[in-house]
């Protein structure tokens, strides 16, 4: 499935009508993780734990002791008393990669557990699992935000909070509401919020059409005097030199929508926060061939996309497509996990 929420503007940078259809959108995948996972983590070391500034507590005497080497699932410690109402951050080992802002996609490996129960919760060390793939600013929770923006990748940091500053993602009426939970990040990469391709751009078919790059803008798009496709079309524009993509993954990427017929501007990653996260997955009817077509790209690639009204796919990248309008969208793979 592809979430992407970007509100359709027009010519003349208005909203249009059906922006209230974008509300319903979102990327479903991470609320349900968090819900599970999120309430707080921990690690080691002597120097106390500072508090959010939205939190004001006391600093947590008792520390789990976090260790194990880079890129290995963490060992921690839980043998000391967990704290019930501290909420905090901290740095276990320094990165030297690229600071991560809150409008970036992060790449982050987790292992959470229960403080509480000293029971470990989810990891994407597990076998089958993934790391994280999301943008700090898109987050409810705390934990994913502070966790890394302003770290550098390479960096692993602990947090630890109580269920209870995770309401808004924890069920309330969950066993472990009154628990404290202990996260352990793992920065892997930071793909930036204005992040491009570069590549040499092929050149499409008189009847489709033409794209230009605008560097750290929405690509320019020129529609042939032509009648559109009655059939989805799908042209390479820029080939990756990455990996293929994968049924399942999340990815990281830009997008801008227009429709063939009005050339009405229906929205671009570029106008709304950039680089967007989206999620890959078959369990969509209406995504599912677009889905299906993307995953037979690499990372690095520019994919152009004619998607004609009678498919009714592309929805839910740019909103609601008006009806009888074929869409055209352009989409920049920067990364994927």
């Amino acid at each position: 499935m592809l979430f992407v929420i970007d509100p359709p503007v027009n010519h003349a940078g208005l909203p249009c009508p059906w922006e209230a259809h974008m509300g319903k959108l979102g990327i479903s995948f991470l609320p349900i993780l968090i819900a599970v996972l999120l309430v707080g983590c921990s690690d080691s070391g002597s120097p106390p734990l500072r508090p959010l500034a939205e939190n004001p507590t006391s600093a947590v005497s008792s520390v789990p002791d976090v260790s194990g080497p880079p890129g290995a699932r963490p060992q921690v410690d839980l043998t000391g008393e967990a704290p019930k109402d501290s909420f905090a951050v901290r740095e276990v080992r320094a990165g030297k990669g690229a600071a991560v802002t809150s409008q970036d996609v992060v790449t982050v490996r987790y292992t959470a557990f229960n403080w509480t129960t000293r029971r470990p919760l989810a990891s994407s060390f597990d076998a089958g699992s993934r790391p994280l793939l999301y943008k700090p600013e898109t987050m409810a929770d705390p934990a994913l935000q502070k966790g890394v923006v302003d770290q550098r990748v390479g960096a692993r940091v602990l947090v630890i909070a109580p269920a209870a500053f995770a309401a808004s993602v924890i069920d309330k009426g969950a066993d472990m509401f009154e628990h404290t939970v202990v996260l352990v990040l793992d920065i892997d990469s930071v793909t930036p919020w204005d992040a491009t391709l570069s590549g040499p751009t092929k050149k499409t078919s008189p009847a489709l059409p033409s794209v230009q790059d605008s560097g750290k803008a929405p690509v320019s798009i020129k529609i042939p005097e032509t009648k559109p496709p009655t059939k989805l079309t799908a042209t390479t524009m820029i080939n990756g030199k990455g990996p293929a993509l994968e049924a399942g993954q999340s990815i990281a990427l830009h997008y801008t929508g227009i429709t063939w017929e009005t050339e009405l501007y229906l929205g671009s990653s570029w106008r709304s926060g950039g680089a967007k996260v989206v999620e890959l997955s078959p369990e969509s009817a209406g995504l599912r061939e677009l889905a299906n077509l993307l995953t037979r790209e690499r990372v690095g690639s520019r994919v152009q996309f004619v998607i004609p009204p009678s498919t009714d796919l592309g929805g839910d990248i740019v909103g609601a497509v008006p009806s009888n309008s074929t869409l055209i969208l352009v989409i920049d793979i920067l990364h994927a996990v």
